[in-house]
Parts: structure tokens; sequence; C-alpha cells
């Protein structure tokens, strides 16, 4: 069933009818988290029946919409999907909400959020986990700069590529709910570039340099980790660190949008912060 409000844009109600003709879907929601005006960005909620195939068949979605070239699509497997915002998916948990529902399959019941489940226990689940990976990213950086201070570059090396590598994880965990298991920072940064396509790339594939230091942090993980003798130039660390810097803004600026906007829907997480951090005063 397509919300009544559709009607009203030919475009998005043709792209609804050739996704839905061709492919077993739940729901669809619309997001515009990326507050990006010419986008379109809808997450496509499919059915359990794709659960092993779900690789194989985005890709045939996103080709038969490919003449809208404005829309980008997300698919997720419906219960998959659930899950994660169980577990404290704030990204998601927003984003399924019912104002941003635009097509439901005629009949389903399918909620991708339990008609039980706490707002804020999906608040401190993500915030939890936040906590729990940035100590994991602050103690890698720790080492990054205590190593580097001390010119053990090799070492150095090792530590910015964790930081780069558990960053871009992190993102995709904050985005997707499920991070992408490699250590290969291009690997990483093509991956957040096709998640989340609004923003300049940390890398920029179409710049030399930027090519000649993914290739050097490939060089460094398999050196650092299983070659003895390895050697690295300080400035190239240092061009590698503006990387680290550039990161961890981008992953900061997309932290803070999530937040704010569930406060926006839900203020009383802002109280309870404040609460909280008042108790530990």
């Amino acid at each position: 069933m397509i919300s009544k409000e559709l009607n009203k844009d030919e475009k998005l109600y043709e792209v609804i009818q050739i996704l839905t003709s061709n492919f077993l879907i739940e729901c669809i929601y619309r997001s515009d988290f990326h507050g990006s005006t010419g986008h379109i960005e809808l997450f496509l909620l499919v059915s359990n029946k794709y659960v092993n195939i779900i690789g194989e068949i985005t890709p045939k979605m996103i080709n038969s919409i490919r003449s809208f070239d404005t829309y980008h699509i997300k698919c997720f497997v419906a219960f998959q999907t659930r899950e994660k915002i169980k577990k404290g998916n704030l990204f998601l948990f927003s984003t399924c909400q019912p104002e941003n529902l635009v097509y439901q399959k005629r009949d389903s019941k399918f909620s991708a959020i339990p008609n039980d489940f706490d707002p804020m226990k999906c608040f401190d689940l993500f915030q939890k986990l936040q906590e729990r990976e940035a100590q994991k990213i602050d103690e890698f950086r720790d080492g990054y700069y205590h190593f580097k201070a001390r010119s053990h570059y090799p070492m150095a090396a090792f530590m910015v590529h964790q930081v780069l590598e558990l960053t871009y994880r992190n993102l995709e965990i904050m985005l997707t709910g499920k991070e992408r298991i490699t250590h290969s920072i291009r690997s990483h940064n093509m991956a957040l570039q096709i998640i989340y396509p609004y923003l300049r790339p940390v890398f920029d594939f179409d710049r030399r340099s930027d090519n000649d230091l993914l290739r050097t942090l490939e060089e460094i993980y398999r050196a650092t980790r299983y070659e003895d003798g390895f050697q690295i130039a300080p400035e190239a660390l240092e061009r590698i660190e503006k990387k680290m810097d550039a990161l961890r803004e981008l992953s900061d600026s997309i932290s803070i949008k999530i937040t704010t906007n569930f406060r926006h829907h839900y203020p009383i997480a802002d109280q309870t912060n404040h609460m909280d951090g008042s108790e530990d005063a």
C-alpha cells in the first residue's frame, strides 16, 4: 500500500511501483537525514526470503531504477533491521518511524520497531557502543602519537592504520548496523562512499596523491604484520595523520547528527543525559 501523499509525487510513485512490482519488499521509508536537496534516499526493508542473497539482489534493485538518478536506495532484510534496532542502531530507529513510511506491503503487519520498544533504551545502547568504540580508537590514536614522538615510525604507522580501520568500521555500524570485515582502508573508504555518498570522501579516488596514500596504507598493514625491516618516511605519516583527523571529524559530525535527529523527536534524551551528568558530578 503506497502512502496517499505520494500521488502528488509522480516520480517517487513510479520508483516505488517499479521496485515493489519486481521485488519482495515489506516496506519503504524515506530519509532526509543526509540533508541533500538533490537526492532522495529510500530505505527498503525486503522479504526475509532474500536473507542469503541480499548482496545479489541489491544491485538488481538499484539497476531497476537507474534512470531515476536522484534516487538512492539502501536495502535491508526486514527481520535483521528489527534486530539491529533492538541492539541500539539509533540511525535505523529514527529512519523507520511511521512518518517516514511511504510504502507497506498490503496486509503486512511487519513493523521494524517493536510496539513495546523503549526509545531511551535504544539511545542508551547506542551511546554505550559509541563509548566502547571511542575508547578503542583513542588507545590506538594515543599509541600513534607515542611512537611518532619517539621516532618509532613503523609502529606509529601500524597504529594510525588501526585508527582509520576502526573509525571506518564504526561508521559502517552506525549507518547500516554491520561492519565490513576487511583490513583494507581502500575497501572501507569505497564502502562508505556507497553508504553515505553525500560528502566528499576522506580519500578521493580521483586524486593520485590519495591513491598513493591508500597504497602506502596497504603496505603498512602487510609489512608491520608479516614482514621485518619495514620503514616509512615521517612525511608520509604526516599526510596519513591529516586523513586520520579528517575521518575523525566526519565520524563525529555523523554521530552528532544521528543523536541530534533522535533528540528532535525525543527531547527527554537531553534531560536524561543532563540528569546523569548531575549525578556523576
